[in-house]
């Protein structure tokens, strides 16, 4: 999924990737530690998190930037586009029983979820122009 981010903007990746790990990872750690989720389905918690932390979330905030940076969509289009595939994305985890929702969390909830995690991101990334690194 990153191949094309390598290929195409490189610079974009290493610089907007770790905000987008970090960011997962700390709303992950949250929401699990709140009990309102929890993702199978290795029994090692941690394993089920890896592909997210190091992998889909942090890709998909790059190639969110990608398009708002390069395709020039607009930021509102780029931050919510990106967060309903996120959100349909975890639907069909929940669907297929992969992830599990407790304590009144919803699809909705998941949604606000990922809508403030891109949000901050888009937030760093215009940091990072105003830095003039991007």
């Amino acid at each position: 999924m990153a191949f094309f981010l390598i290929k195409k903007d490189r610079k974009l990746l290493v610089l907007i990737a770790p905000c987008g790990s970090v960011i997962a990872s700390t709303f992950d750690l949250l929401g699990k530690g709140f009990g309102f989720w929890k993702v199978t389905p290795f029994s090692l918690e941690l394993m089920n998190a890896i592909p997210m932390y190091l992998g889909i979330y942090p890709v998909l905030a790059t190639y969110m930037i990608f398009f708002i940076n390069r395709k020039k969509w607009p930021r509102l289009v780029g931050i919510l586009g990106f967060t309903l595939f996120t959100t349909i994305l975890e639907g069909l985890g929940v669907v297929f029983g992969k992830v599990h929702y407790y304590n009144d969390w919803n699809i909705g909830w998941t949604f606000i979820s990922y809508l403030i995690p891109f949000i901050l991101v888009y937030f760093y990334y215009s940091y990072l122009k105003r830095l003039r690194l991007i």
